[in-house]
């Protein structure tokens, strides 16, 4: 079973490919890293941030390669952000970590020079996770995760062909990535990112 459903696999990514190559567009892989300002604001607690490394790894196309003269590249992107440690508040220690699945899609402005600026915007889905643990009565616990409806919107700038058949992209994020109850408490889930990266075409 589990090898008819590695060929089964196999054989979509070769169609996919051959798909790609025919559609005129260049698949790649990219990979980000950077900087993740997190910001938690539970609605009757003060806001809680952090700056934390994520990374994050994606298949896209690049359009550009049409004939048509096309500026979109389109990627699904995963991003994995560590947990961080809120500030203990009334006698709690509280842990929160956010994970998103994204449609990211970046127009590059036409410009006659090298670095090429671009602006961004994605949608998809986060994976909130929050660990609240009481410091008294017992060191109760307190566990949730919800996913919930994410947004982004960016601007940055690519650089074409430093490499054979790699590109390299630098930018910034805005992203929402929506809210959990948790108790009596609404927590929002935000984060500003600075990254940089490479987009390799196959």
């Amino acid at each position: 079973m589990k090898k008819t459903i590695f060929m089964a696999a196999l054989g979509m990514s070769v169609l996919a490919f051959n798909a790609a190559q025919a559609a005129d567009f260049a698949p790649y892989v990219g990979l980000k890293t950077g900087i993740s300002h997190v910001v938690n604001k539970a609605h009757s607690l003060p806001e809680q941030d952090d700056n934390l490394w994520f990374g994050s790894i994606a298949l896209g196309a690049d359009f550009r390669e049409m004939d048509v003269n096309s500026n979109l590249l389109l990627e699904l992107e995963y991003t994995y952000r560590p947990s961080f440690s809120e500030h203990s508040t009334g006698g709690t220690d509280i842990s929160s970590q956010s994970q998103s699945l994204m449609l990211n899609g970046y127009y590059v402005i036409p410009a006659r020079m090298e670095v090429k600026p671009y602006i961004s915007a994605g949608l998809g889905f986060s994976r909130n996770d929050r660990d609240v643990r009481y410091l008294t009565n017992g060191g109760a616990r307190f566990s949730k995760k919800a996913d919930s409806l994410t947004w982004s919107l960016g601007a940055g700038a690519l650089i074409p062909e430093v490499m054979d058949y790699t590109d390299i992209i630098v930018g910034y994020r805005y992203l929402d990535m929506g809210s959990m109850k948790t108790g009596w408490n609404n927590v929002d889930f935000r984060a500003h990112e600075f990254y940089a990266g490479i987009n390799y075409k196959f």
